[in-house]
């Protein structure tokens, strides 16, 4: 299999993956709390990801933290208004943040630099 065949096939797992939790935190919601929900998911990925834990900075591992931290509210937050909400309109909204963020950096002054589209091929 070549190179960009298998980066073609990793791309699609990644979107099944990411689609299917939609539906599945939906159906949770049903019985477990969004914090409860999302601390089992951040242990879970704590858990298979320790063994890379002491590979970085102190500082890099700090930051991660705080960014860490950060991502589980967005999270609680995000399980909570798929609990009020569908789970397609809860992805539909999560997948607009491709087209926000660019738009935001644009209004706030920042245009992409050249070599950042030269990337995207």
């Amino acid at each position: 299999m070549t190179r960009h065949l298998h980066g073609i096939f990793a791309l699609l797992l990644v979107t099944l993956v990411w689609g299917t939790t939609f539906p599945a935190m939906k159906d949770l919601t049903g019985h477990f709390s969004a914090v409860w929900i999302i601390l089992v998911r951040f242990v879970l990925a704590a858990v298979l990801l320790s063994p890379f834990l002491w590979r970085g900075k102190l500082a890099d591992m700090r930051a991660g933290a705080i960014l860490g931290a950060l991502l589980f509210f967005c999270f609680v937050f995000q399980v909570e208004g798929l609990a009020l909400t569908s789970s397609n309109r809860n992805a539909f909204i999560c997948g607009l943040n491709v087209l926000v963020v660019p738009l935001l950096g644009v209004l706030a002054g920042r245009l992409p630099e050249r070599r950042q589209g030269q990337n995207a091929r």
